[in-house]
């Protein structure tokens, strides 16, 4: 009975939540809540994941929302994922996503991670090493 009392509660917070990046959170700290029992662990990604990283301004793994834990996506793997959006489909839109990532966390940002991921391929090579010129310390 504790525990539908505890449920309750979580919904009611989730529902009275105003901020809607807030509201995102707690759904999803919640659902990886009840999905720990099977052993599986949601992460955000994609356009959550850079909306998380481009309106803080802050990097984590991971983030702590009132007892629920979220786990999202690394700023270096996002910044990939639009760097290759950006290189092969041409999309300025990811372009400037990156640059923006980029741009808010070039400090903290793993350089040599991104360089060996990129190795491979000549075009997403020379496309990070402007952005590390641009941006890292």
């Amino acid at each position: 009975m504790v525990a539908d009392r505890s449920y309750k509660a979580d919904l009611d917070r989730l529902r009275e939540e105003k901020d809607p990046r807030r509201r995102r959170l707690l759904a999803l700290g919640l659902l990886g809540r009840e999905l720990a029992s099977v052993d599986i662990e949601p992460i955000l990604v994609g356009g959550a994941a850079l909306e998380f990283y481009t309106a803080g301004g802050y990097a984590t793994y991971d983030v702590d929302v009132e007892g629920l834990r979220v786990v999202v996506i690394g700023v270096e793997d996002l910044l990939i994922d639009r760097l290759r959006a950006w290189v092969h489909w041409r999309s300025e839109e990811d372009g400037r996503w990156t640059r923006r990532l980029a741009g808010l966390h070039g400090d903290r940002i793993d350089w040599n991670y991104l360089r060996e991921r990129t190795r491979q391929l000549p075009e997403e090579a020379a496309a990070l090493r402007g952005l590390e010129v641009e941006f890292a310390p």
